[in-house]
């Protein structure tokens, strides 16, 4: 999906790729991320050492999830939404999925109604600064607490 979008845009978006890919689940993911001239793939990461740093160098974050889909993927809060969004990230996510319907409550992100490079294009396509700087504001206008804790969370 990611691969067909960034050739059908012909390079206006690269697609970073960072952490452990599940080999079994993708047994050729180095072969096909390293085919793709808009893909890249960088490796683990320490968290939360490296959140700052990485998402520095990204607009968006991708909060879809595939893995378990029609099941926990439907319901479930990744963890690179509230790590993108506390460093400005503006998240990606399926509309009909709870990710989906916390990013409208919050009233940020981008929301797809399918999962297709077309729905990619028709979302982002010809998005331009403007409208991207005002979905990057309305991320980082959220209380940082939205998305990260302290100890005093921790209290009873």
């Amino acid at each position: 999906l990611l691969a067909e979008f960034t050739r059908r845009q012909d390079g206006r978006f690269e697609v970073v790729l960072r952490g452990r890919p599940a080999l079994s689940e993708f047994p050729d993911f180095h072969a096909f991320v390293e085919a793709e001239p808009w893909l890249s793939f960088r490796g683990p990461y320490r968290n939360p050492e490296d959140m700052a740093a990485i998402y520095r160098e990204v607009h968006f974050s991708w909060a879809i999830d595939f893995f378990e889909q029609g099941q926990n993927s439907e319901w479930l809060l990744p963890n690179r939404l509230y790590e993108g969004c506390r460093f400005g990230a503006v998240p990606i996510s399926m509309a009909s999925t709870e990710t989906g319907r916390f990013l409208k409550q919050q009233d940020i992100g981008v929301l797809l109604s399918e999962a297709t490079s077309e729905g990619l294009d028709t979302a982002l396509g010809r998005m331009g600064q403007e409208h991207y700087g005002k979905l990057k504001s309305r991320v980082l206008a959220r209380n940082p607490r939205t998305w990260s804790y302290d100890r005093s969370d921790c209290l009873a």
